[in-house]
């Protein structure tokens, strides 16, 4: 009784009034699934985008500018914009712009003196350093020299040596052919070499 007065419609006979509720609700949801969604009825006429309320009401919604127009591009500021910008409130942050550099400059100031004083003792150090490997340099270049004239002399030795030894075999030939009575004692004037030079490069 109670669905029938909320439907106002009466169920069928033989039908009661609980069945013929859910199926109606079924029938109700089955449309709503629907995944189609219609925006504009087939036939429809267009009206004017003019007419449509709702870009009416964008329109009517008003434009925030901001106060210097000359932020933007192709605007210019009003003459009256000046008066009607508080001064102080410029000063204040010029003051504070200006307090802002002042540090900067002082940090800036501070580590380009700690940078000059750095290069500084680094080029004291490096010419002490090419001072030392020039000062090297020539010891390496006058011990070299005096390898040299070593070698130099060495070699002088060895001919000299090698002079001896041939003068030591005519002078033993020719006491080979005197009499037994008459022979030298041989002379050791030859010693064997303790060492060989190596050549310089």
């Amino acid at each position: 009784m109670g669905n029938e007065q909320s439907h106002g419609t009466e169920a069928p006979a033989g039908v009661s009034s609980t069945f013929s509720f859910l199926s109606r609700r079924r029938g109700s949801l089955h449309k709503s699934n629907s995944p189609i969604v219609v925006v504009n009825a087939k036939g429809q006429p267009i009206g004017d985008p003019k007419d449509d309320e709702d870009l009416k009401k964008l329109k009517e919604i008003p434009r925030f500018q901001p106060l210097l127009l000359g932020v933007l591009p192709g605007q210019r500021d009003s003459p009256s914009i000046y008066t009607k910008v508080e001064p102080k409130y410029i000063i204040r942050f010029v003051n504070r712009l200006q307090q802002h550099f002042t540090a900067c400059h002082k940090a800036v100031s501070t580590h380009q003196s700690q940078l000059v004083n750095e290069i500084g003792n680094t080029d004291q150090k490096t010419s002490a350093l090419l001072r030392r490997v020039s000062l090297c340099s020539k010891k390496y270049e006058t011990f070299t020299n005096d390898l040299k004239r070593v070698e130099l002399l060495d070699n002088q030795i060895n001919e000299v040596q090698k002079q001896l030894t041939d003068l030591l075999a005519g002078m033993k030939s020719l006491n080979q052919l005197l009499k037994e009575s008459d022979r030298l004692p041989e002379l050791p004037l030859l010693t064997p070499a303790k060492g060989n030079w190596t050549a310089l490069p």
